[in-house]
């Protein structure tokens, strides 16, 4: 079988956890080039058996070439057209598509050309796919991209465009980073997790759709995120009558009291990134709190997974307190926001 290239977007900062996913979920794959960001891969599987949940985007690569050949975003395009590629933009079509547009991005900004060679570029989509343009409602979006690292892409979008500000709440994590975060914390079937700032509900909502676990305890001080994520829950299908997660109004401080100690398997979790109004504490002497609370209910060998501001010094609050060891810390980008995803772990003194 003829494999397929993809190429795919994430965010910043991830890659390492990416190529640590790709290469465990697909055992037939080639990563051609990874970038921070971004990942060029082929594979023998379709995309709808893919089944990749860390992505923002995912295309199908028609054509790409290096920079070093001189070549500006309009060449590439002449390029294109010069070549028609017809196999390929041919392959990259489907019955569920009927229009397209074009999208032009340089260094992730959306950019112009001239008008002619658009128009030259459109009617070789329209001649060799039989689509209609549609720039303004478009089932299929045909990508010319170049970024910083060299390359230009030709590419068709496969992934749908999810308009995050319209469906998800304020402060809520977007679904690729809460599966990330929960494939870090090493996900296991046997697992009890813990998530004690659940907010919206993201990251124990993504662990009981995508990995088996024991049980999932969602914990959070606000009762109205406490319902939100409820109903969430109850809305889909697949979750609406699991038994094995709870979802209860607890405060940090009183996490002790809701779990015995060294009952916790994984913890992985968004804590609040600045003050934390209901015990108006600095920001160090909070996590202090939280990191020490999450040590006594943490098992020996147990995992936390944390997304952090840059503004916390994980490294010196951790000299104080026993037991817990940092593993890794990577710096990442979350809406445009620099953060940290920790991985920490309980060790023996």
């Amino acid at each position: 079988m003829k494999k397929r290239k993809y190429f795919a977007s994430f965010a910043s900062g991830m890659q390492s956890i990416i190529q640590d996913i790709l290469e465990k979920q697909i055992p037939d794959i080639e990563i051609h080039q990874l970038f921070d960001g971004a990942v060029l891969f082929e594979t023998e599987k379709t995309y709808d058996r893919l089944n990749m949940y860390c992505f923002n985007n995912i295309f199908s690569v028609i054509t790409f070439i290096s920079e070093k050949s001189n070549k500006d975003i309009e060449s590439f395009i002449q390029h294109i057209v010069n070549s028609k590629l017809h196999d390929e933009i041919i392959s990259s079509n489907t019955k569920k598509f009927n229009t397209f547009r074009v999208i032009i991005s340089s260094e992730n900004q959306l950019v112009s050309i001239d008008n002619k060679l658009k128009s030259k570029l459109e009617k070789l989509i329209i001649s060799q796919s039989g689509l209609r343009l549609n720039k303004s409602n478009s089932d299929a979006e045909f990508w010319i991209l170049y970024r910083t690292e060299g390359f230009f892409y030709f590419l068709k979008r496969l992934s749908k465009h999810t308009a995050y500000d319209k469906i998800l709440n304020k402060g809520e994590l977007h679904p690729e980073i809460a599966f990330l975060m929960n494939w870090f914390a090493e996900a296991d079937k046997n697992d009890i997790l813990l998530d004690p700032f659940c907010g919206n509900g993201s990251i124990p909502i993504k662990r009981a759709l995508h990995f088996p676990t024991k049980q999932i305890i969602a914990f959070d001080i606000d009762n109205a995120m406490i319902n939100i994520v409820k109903k969430k829950i109850l809305a889909k299908k697949s979750l609406a009558n699991m038994q094995n997660i709870l979802i209860k109004q607890v405060d940090i401080k009183n996490l002790d009291k809701e779990l015995s100690n060294e009952s916790i398997d994984k913890i992985v979790t968004d804590p609040p990134w600045g003050l934390y109004d209901n015990v108006k504490m600095e920001i160090d002497k909070f996590y202090f709190l939280v990191l020490s609370k999450m040590e006594k209910a943490l098992k020996y060998n147990g995992i936390i997974v944390l997304l952090i501001g840059r503004n916390v010094d994980i490294e010196k609050i951790l000299k104080n307190i026993p037991n817990l060891c940092l593993i890794q810390n990577y710096k990442v980008l979350v809406s445009g926001k620099k953060a940290n995803i920790v991985k920490i772990k309980k060790c023996l003194e």
